[in-house]
């Protein structure tokens, strides 16, 4: 048995406030079309969900893990487990998922081999919809995930593209909208056991919404595919741009300044607003250990919601490699930005801390805000960090279940919306995989 030392830094992202009055409105169904528009509406996130939902998960998860107190939480054979097996017309469909709506499915990932590691199959996929006896979706299911059968990149797409195509994760976020059941099913001719100890080995999730009852959907079907093609191309063309299409009305409110040690600079702002953009360029001896010493704090109407290391708020920890996502950006220059959108009712006090023994030089920072329609749907922007050090790991895969534990990334109460997280490994140990399935 071998045993390492590794530090796990967990930030994470939430929106907390009032529930309202959900009820969804007769002539605003949800949609194909409506979902993908919703996709890149950043305003959404920053308000309770209309109609209201839950999100749920069906995956390959090992069935002997039933409960913490309960041998097997921490069994591992988590690939070709499924629902249960079907017989129809002649041939054998494993199920992944059944689940009832009102609902849509947001992302489908998987990965995959053959038995012992050999090739593939590529069976067919089938996405049953409202309990029709014919598939809404049918097809190969590397194609129908990554390959562009549904929809073109980042929606469906495998990575990393530097990754040879049989070890990428496969993902689909093409959403996949039921009025009143979902069932998916897998079927191949190669021999599929429990657990793929033998047999060809499926690795799966599938995240899903379930919204309140009463919810109007309109089931997904292909046609809408060619019916919403200018919709589904300026969402997958969005979704690859860094930024705001469009910042008139953005006013700036200058952070820049030095932060000498044990010091802090800070700005306040009225409401009703919004923040849309923080820009922050941090100069010091050690880059790394400002990214880790000089902490963000956002306090919003008079509550602390915000307190974060720097590097971790913009999910690069201690180094400022270039990175470019939907809701952060990363330059070759290590300026940070994020566009997560954060509204305040009456006042938002933004503080950065220089915690270490260095003087900081904050070279660029511009907050950049524009007015806000405060309601009772409205949320505030939450962000939190923790760290674990020193957690041994062990170098034996089947010693499942000794000395392992749960990572709590972060127990909220109330109505809000988890919209993300960002994790950083520390790992000091040669084939540690660092898998674990969600719960």
């Amino acid at each position: 048995m071998t045993r390492s030392v590794l530090t796990v830094l967990v930030a994470g992202a939430l929106l907390t406030g009032p529930r309202s009055s959900l009820a969804q409105s007769a002539d605003a169904p949800v949609s194909f079309e409506s979902l993908l528009k919703e996709m890149i509406d950043r305003d959404r996130l920053a308000r309770v969900p209309h109609p209201f939902y839950l999100c749920r998960q069906a995956s390959s998860y090992d069935r002997d893990s039933v409960a913490p107190d309960r041998p097997g939480w921490f069994a591992n054979w988590d690939r070709s487990q499924f629902v249960r097996i079907e017989e129809r017309d002649g041939r054998k469909e494993y199920v992944l998922m059944d689940a009832d709506g009102p609902g849509v499915i947001v992302r489908f990932w998987a990965t995959w081999h053959g038995p012992r590691g050999g090739p593939f199959s590529n069976g067919t996929l089938r996405v049953y919809l409202d309990h029709e006896p014919e598939p809404a979706i049918e097809g190969p299911i590397a194609d129908v995930i990554d390959r562009g059968a549904l929809a073109g990149p980042p929606l469906s797409e495998g990575v990393s593209p530097r990754t040879p195509y049989e070890r990428r994760g496969h993902n689909l976020y093409l959403p996949i909208p039921y009025a009143a059941h979902c069932k998916i099913t897998y079927q191949t001719d190669v021999p599929i056991d429990r657990g793929a100890k033998k047999g060809e080995a499926l690795y799966y999730q599938i995240n899903y919404r379930t919204y309140e009852p009463g919810t109007k959907v309109e089931s997904f079907h292909l046609d809408q595919l060619k019916r919403a093609r200018s919709v589904l191309e300026r969402t997958q063309k969005r979704l690859v741009e860094s930024g705001w299409a469009e910042t008139t009305g953005f006013e700036r409110t200058n952070l820049a300044g030095p932060v000498a040690p044990g010091e802090s600079r800070s700005v306040e702002l009225e409401g009703p607003r919004s923040i849309r953009q923080l820009t922050i360029q941090i100069k010091a001896a050690d880059p790394g250990q400002a990214l880790r010493s000089t902490v963000l704090e956002i306090h919003f109407d008079g509550e602390r919601t915000v307190w974060c290391p720097m590097g971790a708020f913009f999910g690069i920890d201690y180094q400022g490699h270039p990175v470019r996502t939907w809701t952060t950006e990363v330059t070759d220059d290590g300026t940070m930005k994020c566009f997560w959108v954060m509204p305040f009712e009456r006042s938002c006090r933004l503080v950065v801390h220089n915690l270490g023994q260095q003087p900081v030089e904050i070279t660029k920072g511009t907050i950049c805000h524009t007015s806000w329609a405060w309601d009772d749907r409205s949320m505030h922007f939450h962000a939190t960090w923790r760290q674990l050090t020193k957690v041994s790991t062990r170098g034996r895969k089947r010693m499942t279940g000794l000395g392992a534990f749960d990572v709590n990334y972060v127990e909220v109460k109330g109505t809000g919306v988890y919209v993300g997280d960002t994790l950083s490994v520390f790992n000091g140990t040669n084939a540690w995989w660092g898998e674990g399935d969600e719960k």
